[in-house]
């Protein structure tokens, strides 16, 4: 986790006229990304965008509310349809880590005055940022800018392009806007923050129309750098007179393997779960690293380098030639930046295309379409009422638990419905249920969920530290746990919980109700209520599986870590015979599995138990995957060792380890995963073990062998048809068939895997080899189909001219072609076709670069 230092009481400012945002978008995002502009806001001018259609990296934006270009309106907003609409020219964006709120100034603002507020919070000190701006050639008046300076607040600091002149700040002359603009400040009790002179340029003339104005009591120093960054405007820092802290990041990394050692000693006197607690806090390690310190864009610094060096000089000789240089500098900048800013994108669509599962390209998703939000929208509610963090504490405490409010009486209890009488035994299951002591099982199935990080509660504990502890460690949890089950009584840090106050969708962050509350409590004690509740959804469930006390089934899905992928097949078969003789040799050994045709997806499945000379084979009534097929074999095991009288130890050996992997869940979602368990508990109750084990197919094992040659021949040879095994369980499949069948590709819809175009190829080449992958090339044929073209014959030799014929046929380009087709030969592909040169199964990056070579050297690169 990261935590940020305490930030200076007063924020650090950009002040700036970028003449149209969007131009100056990219590059200022990167200059944010690089660390080079460490401002908590940045107050801009003539923006002319919507803040939400353009975002800056690590800031939220926020516009004034005036639309209109009519001078005469004096509407905001304006509604009239017949005004003239164009974007914000005024904007605001906060650091988003950042506590802040937006003031209301719709009906502050009119005319042509533009303006937007935001009071943001550093430390323990609010100070209002608002940003003017108002057009040049427009009469105005006093009034126009007291409702808005009225609202400011005691710290403020109102910075703008005013488009006014006055000898007070180095201007050649006082206009009209100039008197009116200090009479205004001077009304409101606001200091004039003289600019470095001058802070607008052009060709012909330069001044200063970039203005702020301060309350009493903040002191800001001006500071402009050496050029205009692109715009005509010069862009003008704005820093407290104290000196900044320097900011950095604090990570809180625990040291897993120091936590385990620490966790065996427990103090005499201290209870286990406080132990836990208390080395995690000495096994945790804190880093403190600068904040926004990325490697730096070279290159961009170097333009932009040139680009201040250029304009220097422009303003110094007032040459056109030397004006036209330095704004082909700045679109090289301009340039440069949308090219970093594509290419950063890129990568981020590349780890997508690399990641394992889904979750982050779902993010990713999430922030494209959702708006932003401040990262603690809470504060909100402190900043706009002006009160401290432990007021806002006890207000929102009111609100989720007013005070003096009566505890509602419970609820009647719901109507039970009538529910057959329960198999015998089942009763006395669900009573020892109730009064069963905590198994190690049972708190290892919870401990190996899927979900490792959750938030600690009161106590400290989190779920990643109860999952680190070693066995023995495990063993003192579960007689912790077993404690506070037979005492009914729980510790007191497990009822105190520590709330969140989230805020709801679409609602503002102002109000207090517009927040709910959400409760982390202590991860013991929802690892204990996780277990219970594995215990009440036995309960409730029918046809009841076996019980979650009663110890699972042994099951092992490897061999001494044997993988096809790194042992040979003898050492393979070597190895698994060793298992069967030695491991297993007194055990009747039953071989199962299963077969599943490709093309109508029809399953069978078979099981042999060569000791005795029996068998069993079935076929399934539905399509299904090999999944189902391999359980279909597991249950003809569990009918056949049903049959056979004795209590010798039997086990039953399966090459799909993902039919094992279902068994060896807590609880099985799927009926046909709890039947089959329910009937091997059954057969262990009778007196004969009943293990389960993982063998390689296809390495010489004689059983493995004759079960897989009898579940083919299970297709044909009129096996009768299960039904032990639930179509409903594996609808999933089917319907995934069902949908890829009715792919327009002929080879997607035949199952055939699709082959992606490799990334390592320049951006150019890919688009052109998906362009004929997808039938999208501009031959003669198509063309002509198009209306485009007066004949479909190919320029070469008359034929039609389709992509197959200039690819494979047309006799003008042999000599290319016959370069091409060795290539393919060479890499042992097949090149008689378009799809053989287009799809090929292996080596795709050598061969498309041959394909691409005799595009380019025919010309039909540029042609198609």
């Amino acid at each position: 986790m990261a935590r940020r230092t305490k930030a200076a009481s007063l924020p650090h400012i950009l002040q700036w006229n970028v003449r149209s945002l969007r131009a100056r978008h990219v590059e200022l995002a990167c200059l944010i990304e690089d660390g080079r502009l460490p401002f908590d806001v940045l107050a801009l001018q003539e923006t002319n965008v919507e803040p939400s259609s353009l975002r800056l990296p690590g800031y939220l934006g926020y516009a004034g509310d005036t639309r209109c270009t009519s001078p005469g309106c004096h509407s905001s907003p304006c509604l009239d349809p017949g005004h003239q609409q164009q974007g914000p020219r005024s904007a605001v964006y906060v650091r988003a880590g950042l506590p802040h709120v937006v003031m209301d100034l719709s009906d502050a603002v009119s005319g042509p005055l533009e303006a937007c507020a935001v009071t943001v919070r550093m430390g323990a000190t609010d100070t209002t940022v608002v940003s003017i701006y108002i057009p040049p050639g427009v009469n105005w008046a006093t009034p126009l800018l007291t409702p808005v300076l009225s609202r400011i607040g005691p710290r403020a600091l109102v910075c703008g392009d005013f488009n006014a002149h006055s000898r007070e700040w180095d201007c050649r002359t006082t206009s009209r806007a100039g008197r009116i603009l200090m009479e205004a400040t001077l009304r409101a009790g606001l200091g004039l923050l003289k600019p470095p002179s001058p802070t607008f340029v052009t060709l012909r003339h330069s001044s200063t129309l970039d203005l702020a104005f301060t309350t009493p009591g903040i002191r800001y120093e001006y500071r402009k750098p050496a050029d205009t960054w692109g715009s005509d405007h010069f862009p003008l820092f704005l820093t407290p007179t104290s000196r900044r802290p320097q900011e950095d990041r604090t990570y809180a990394v625990i040291s897993w393997p120091e936590f385990r050692v620490r966790s065996k000693e427990i103090p005499p006197g201290q209870s286990f779960l406080d132990h836990v607690a208390t080395c995690a806090r000495e096994a945790t390690t804190l880093v403190r690293v600068p904040a926004s310190s990325p490697v730096p864009d070279l290159r961009l610094l170097n333009i932009r380098a040139n680009r201040r060096r250029q304009e220097r000089i422009a303003l110094n000789t007032s040459l056109p030639a030397d004006w036209t240089a330095y704004r082909r500098i700045d679109a090289a900048c301009r340039r440069h930046a949308r090219r970093r800013h594509r290419q950063s994108w890129t990568r981020v669509c590349s780890s997508i295309q690399r990641s394992s599962h889904s979750g982050k390209a779902w993010r990713l998703l999430k922030a494209l379409v959702h708006p932003e939000i401040p990262r603690r929208p809470i504060l909100a509610i402190a900043i706009a009422r002006a009160i401290s963090i432990e007021d806002l504490a006890e207000l929102m405490a009111d609100q989720f638990n007013p005070p003096g409010g009566s505890v509602s009486s419970p609820p009647p209890a719901l109507p039970t419905p009538r529910t057959p009488a329960a198999p015998p035994g089942v009763l006395a299951h669900v009573v020892a249920q109730c009064y069963a002591a905590i198994t190690a099982h049972e708190l290892q199935a919870v401990l190996d969920r899927p979900r490792k990080r959750t938030a600690p509660g009161a106590d400290g504990i989190s779920h990643q530290m109860l999952r680190n502890l070693d066995t023995p460690e495990r063993t003192r949890l579960l007689e912790a746990f077993n404690a506070i089950w037979g005492s009914a009584t729980l510790p007191e840090d497990w009822p105190t919980a520590v709330v969140v106050p989230v805020l709801k969708p679409r609602k503002s962050s102002r109000l207090p109700s517009s927040y709910k509350p959400v409760s982390l409590t202590s991860a013991a004690c929802k690892t204990m209520e996780a277990i219970a509740l594995f215990r009440l959804t036995w309960i409730a469930r029918a046809p009841f599986p076996p019980p979650p006390t009663r110890p699972p089934l042994p099951i092992s899905v490897d061999i001494r870590s044997c993988s096809r992928r790194r042992i040979p097949v003898a050492a393979l078969q070597q190895t698994a015979a060793t298992l069967l003789q030695e491991s297993l040799g007194g055990h009747l050994q039953v071989y199962t599995d299963g077969s599943v045709l490709p093309a109508t997806g029809q399953a069978a499945a078979a099981c042999v138990a060569p000791a005795l000379g029996a068998a069993l084979s079935c076929r399934l009534r539905f399509p299904a995957n090999s999944t189902a097929a391999e359980l279909a074999g597991l249950q003809l095991a569990a009918d056949l060792l049903l049959l056979l009288p004795g209590q010798q130890p039997a086990v039953i050996l399966t090459d799909s380890r993902a039919a094992l992997q279902l068994l060896r869940q807590h609880q099985p979602r799927q009926h046909t995963v709890a039947n089959l368990t329910a009937r091997l508990m059954a057969i262990q109750d009778a007196g004969r073990p009943v293990s389960l084990q993982w063998l390689p197919s296809h390495v010489g094992i004689t059983g493995n062998e004759a079960a897989d040659q009898l579940a083919g021949a299970a297709h044909t040879n009129g096996s009768p048809v299960y039904s032990k095994v639930t179509q409903l369980d594996f609808a999933r499949p089917a319907l995934r068939q069902a949908v890829r069948a009715l792919h327009p590709d002929p080879r997607v819809a035949s199952g055939v895997r699709f082959m992606r175009v490799p990334d390592c190829l320049p951006r150019r080449e890919r688009t052109l080899l998906l362009r004929l992958r997808t039938g999208c090339s501009w031959t003669q044929a198509r063309l002509h189909g198009h209306d485009r073209a007066p004949s479909s014959a190919c320029s070469f030799c008359g034929a039609d001219e389709t992509l197959g014929h200039l690819l494979c046929a047309c006799p003008n380009l042999e000599a290319a072609r016959r370069d091409m087709t060795a290539g393919y030969r060479n890499l042992g592909l097949p090149s008689y076709s378009d799809q053989d040169l287009l799809h090929p199964e292996r080596s795709q990056t050598e061969a498309f670069r041959l394909l691409l070579e005799f595009l380019q050297s025919t010309g039909l690169a540029t042609r198609l």
